[in-house]
Parts: C-alpha cells; structure tokens; sequence
C-alpha cells in the first residue's frame, strides 16, 4: 500500500506532471492524425461512394472540435515544456491543466460513441479514449473515480436518451462498465508502476550522493594520508619522503641533460639548549615559526622547504645561480633574526639565529644529490666551528 503522505511532495508531483504532459505531446499527435484521416474519410465517402456516413456532419464538427483542442494543448504544453523553472503554484494551475485534458478527452469520446449507437451500436471511441488516458497518463485514484464517474453520467444519460435498440441497451451498457473497470484497474496498475519507479530512481539517486560523498571523503583521506606521508606532521612542510619525492620528479624530466642543483641547511643555533631551558611546547612552537619564516621565502625564489630532522631544515631546487643562493641565505638570516625569539641560552646571541651551510653542484643521477647535500652539510659545519649565526656556500 502506497503512503499518499510519502507521493504528494512536490519534487514527485513535478516528475508526474512533466511526465503527463509529455504524454500529452503524444496522444495529441495521436489525435490530430487519427482526426485528420477521419475528416478525409468521411469527406471521400460523402463525395466519391455510395457510402453514407450517418450523421456525418456531427462527427466532421466532433472531430473538429477535437482537432482544434488537441492542436492548441499541444502548442501550448510544448511551449511550457522549453522552460525548466516550476513554482507550486504553477504546478497546481499545470495539473487542473492535465485533468482538463483528460476530461475533454474521456467526454468527447463519450460524444463520439453516443452518436455511433445510432449507426453502429458500438463504443469504440469512448474504449480507445479510456484505455488511452490510463494507458498513457499517471493519473491518482481520485482523479480516475472522478473522470470515470463524469464518463458513467453523461453515457448512461445519453445512452437512455438516443439509442432506439432497447434490446441492446443493457448489452452495451454491460460492455461500458466493463471497459471503465478495466481502464481502472490499467490506470492503478500504471501509476503504481510510475510510483515505484520514480521512489526507486530517488533511493538510486540517494545511494549515488551517498557513493560521491564516500568517494569523495575517500579521496580526502587520500590525500591526508600522503600528506602526512610527505610532510611533516609539525611543522608541515616536506619530510624527507617528500623531499625524495620531489628528487625523482625532478630527475624524471631532466634525467637527459642533469641539473644543476643547490641546498643550503638551516639549523636553528643552540635548539637544544631552548628546549631544556624552555620546554618543548616552545620549542615546538619556534621549529613552527622558524619553518613558515623559511618556507615563505623559499616560495619565492621557487624553492622546496624540507624538515630534515630535529632542528634542522633544507631549501632545495634547481637552475639557481650562486649569486641567488647568497640573497637566499641573507633573506633567510634576517627574517629568523627579526623573529626576535627570546633565547638566553644562546651562545651567540639573545634571540633565536640559525646558521646555514649550502651547496651547489651539476648533477646527472639523483643518487648525485647525495653529494650536494653532503658539501652543504660540510658547509655547516664549518660555519657551527667559526662561531655559528652566519651561512657558507660551497661550489
């Protein structure tokens, strides 16, 4: 059993009504063919064969009529069809819209039928118009009943009215509430179809959102687990798995011609002293600020910025001229120094300093790089021995 409270919410009221009205654009084509060739059969019969239709100007302005309706409905909904914005309200006037289609429809084949007792003793228009409206529309129960009962009435009356075979009238009537029960239970049978349909797309739609966003915080988990693969967790640039990453990138597209590369070491002077003296929640913030200080104007001058370990962090890249490298260093220096991070355990100075230690070298394999680093770090030691706070590059 279908829950009305779960089927009368406007996004599925929107889905069955477009799905109407584009059944709308068919059963009018249907109609202005059908209408079209009756107009010219009974036209050919009245002018070129002993055939004479009876009543036959009744049907020509029957299906006229028919005609001008079902060509009017069609401009009109094609037109409303175009445009892809739908208010309530406009969804309420659309549905009295479609119900009036169907009515028309069911009540003019009605008409038809009525006047075919008088020939024909037959109901043919009036079972196509029945099956054809719950064949094709999705249509609730209420409408049905109210469509079908307006069907009964206006049949029944007119049947009891015109037809002079009384001995076929309860026949006919019979063959009438027959059809009706049988376009009912067809158009229930439709629309409960629609019905599940549409709430299966929905839950379809549902799964789909829920699998994008599955993915999607997959992806993100993704990407936080390699950045955690390559950074470091603290003061979040490279680690040394980044570093290494960025090396067998770099040699990839250069692995022809070599590089020339260059790094410079930057240790923080006394960093241990700090964190006795300080505790590591301090020294943990000054790696932070020293880190952002040397990534921000490594950045600049197209470099990485790389925690190599404890205290310590290498600038790297490639194509940079000695000259280059020195302004580096410089920049580096001043920027720690105008920290002003009070350090009284410094050997050299009242605030936090660093000591740097670079090289640069042409290098054809990335195993090479291995030599740079080692001359830099040679570099730095040499500039620790002279008394530290101070930076050296080595060719």
């Amino acid at each position: 059993m279908l829950d009305n409270k779960h089927i009368e919410n406007w996004d599925f009221r929107q889905e069955r009504l477009l799905e109407n009205m584009s059944r709308i654009l068919l059963t009018s084509k249907i109609f202005i063919g059908v209408i079209i060739w009756a107009v010219l059969l009974n036209t050919y019969a009245v002018f070129f064969m002993n055939f004479q239709p009876v009543f036959s100007v009744a049907y020509l302005t029957l299906y006229s009529l028919s005609g001008v309706f079902n060509s009017a409905f069609f401009y009109i909904v094609h037109t409303r069809m175009k445009e892809s914005k739908w208010a309530m309200r406009e969804i309420v006037k659309w549905e009295k819209i479609v119900l009036i289609y169907l009515v028309f429809s069911i009540v003019w084949g009605v008409g038809v039928s009525l006047i075919d007792q008088i020939g024909y003793q037959h109901i043919l228009m009036l079972s196509i118009c029945l099956f054809l409206c719950a064949a094709l529309f999705y249509t609730s129960a209420k409408q049905m009943i109210i469509i079908n009962l307006l069907a009964t009435i206006l049949f029944c009356t007119g049947l009891a009215l015109i037809s002079p075979y009384k001995s076929n009238y309860y026949a006919i009537l019979y063959l009438f509430f027959l059809i009706l029960f049988v376009s009912f239970i067809l158009s229930r049978i439709v629309y409960n179809v629609f019905v599940n349909l549409y709430f299966t797309k929905q839950k379809w739609c549902e799964e789909l959102e829920n699998n994008a966003l599955l993915a999607e915080q997959l992806q993100f988990a993704n990407r936080k687990l390699a950045k955690q693969a390559h950074y470091d967790e603290l003061t979040n640039v490279l680690n040394r798995h980044g570093f290494q990453a960025y090396i067998n990138n770099l040699f990839e597209h250069n692995e022809k011609q070599g590089i020339s590369f260059t790094t410079a070491i930057i240790d923080i002077d006394y960093f241990k002293n700090f964190n006795d003296y300080y505790g590591h929640l301090n020294g943990d913030e000054v790696l932070k600020l020293v880190a952002k200080t040397v990534d921000l104007i490594a950045n600049k001058y197209g470099y990485i910025t790389v925690r190599w370990g404890g205290e310590e962090f290498i600038v790297a890249g490639a194509d940079i001229s000695v000259e280059r490298v020195e302004n580096l260093c410089k920049e580096i220096e001043n920027a720690v120094s105008k920290l002003s991070i009070f350090h009284s355990e410094s050997s050299v100075s009242q605030i936090i300093t660093v000591s740097i230690g670079a090289s640069t070298g042409f290098c054809i394999s990335s195993k090479e790089i291995e030599n740079v680093i080692n001359n830099a770090d040679h570099a730095l030691y040499v500039v620790k021995d002279r008394g530290r706070n101070s930076y050296l590059i080595l060719q």
